[in-house]
């Protein structure tokens, strides 16, 4: 299928998606705007400062992992209109700018984080699957039965042949993950607990689905996996204080 909806170039599917699954996230977090002692403006001015540090940090590690393209075109760094933004960046600095506006407005920094990453997985599951629409996540080569061809001369993954559907593997492992939160998420304590979880569980799906994705290794593994490997770390050091207390 084309790439774009409607052929219309400047409204790619990774584009409609993310912005719907980012008005899904507005909107859980409106509904659980009261649990958190929020008002619908304190929401929204909290969003609208994690979705820019989002989009900072998601730049920041995408130009991390391609530096050495960078390095000979600089001034590049800042066409974002070109695409190139990791999904780690944004979760790992956005998460860190929604904790740091909520010690700054005094809001429960663990129940903040566990309703956050429930906004997360939802955006992040329906623009995932905005990117597998349009072909843009490139998979290693496959003849697994639910292997994937991209035949649409517009898509990135176009004459590649038949691929690994790593965006749809990351659909299916952000709906694992809500799954289980909705399932078992009224049993975790205390707060912030479950966004530990998630996270830890994301960084190790995220760490096999890496294996079957097409992009730049340093020192044997990619950039995602490398960034899953850190959140595993610093999710079980979390577990152990909290264990200790």
């Amino acid at each position: 299928m084309d790439p774009n909806v409607l052929g219309v170039v400047l409204l790619p599917w990774t584009t409609l998606m993310t912005l719907l699954g980012s008005l899904g996230a507005l909107a859980y977090m409106l509904w659980v705007a009261t649990a958190l002692g929020l008002s619908r403006l304190d929401i929204y001015r909290l969003l609208l400062r994690t979705v820019l540090w989002a989009l900072f940090g998601a730049r920041l590690f995408h130009v991390a992992d391609y530096a050495d393209f960078y390095r000979e075109v600089p001034f590049q760094i800042f066409y974002i209109w070109n695409g190139g933004l990791s999904l780690w960046g944004a979760m790992v600095i956005g998460l860190a700018g929604a904790v740091l506006h909520a010690k700054r407005w005094y809001v429960p920094v663990g129940t903040l984080v566990d309703k956050a990453v429930v906004a997360g997985l939802v955006a992040i599951i329906i623009g995932r699957f905005g990117d597998f629409l349009a072909g843009k996540r490139v998979g290693t080569s496959t003849s697994l039965p639910w292997g994937a061809t991209f035949t649409h001369p517009g898509s990135e993954s176009f004459r590649l042949g038949v691929m690994h559907p790593v965006a749809l593997y990351e659909v299916l492992l952000g709906l694992v993950l809500l799954a289980a939160i909705v399932r078992w998420g009224n049993r975790v304590t205390p707060d912030g607990t479950i966004c530990a979880l998630a996270l830890a569980g994301y960084a190790v799906g995220k760490f096999i689905i890496a294996s079957a994705t097409v992009t730049p290794l340093h020192l044997g593994l990619d950039h995602a996996q490398w960034v899953s490997l850190a959140v595993l770390v610093a999710t079980a050091y979390r577990w152990r204080v909290t264990l200790r207390r």
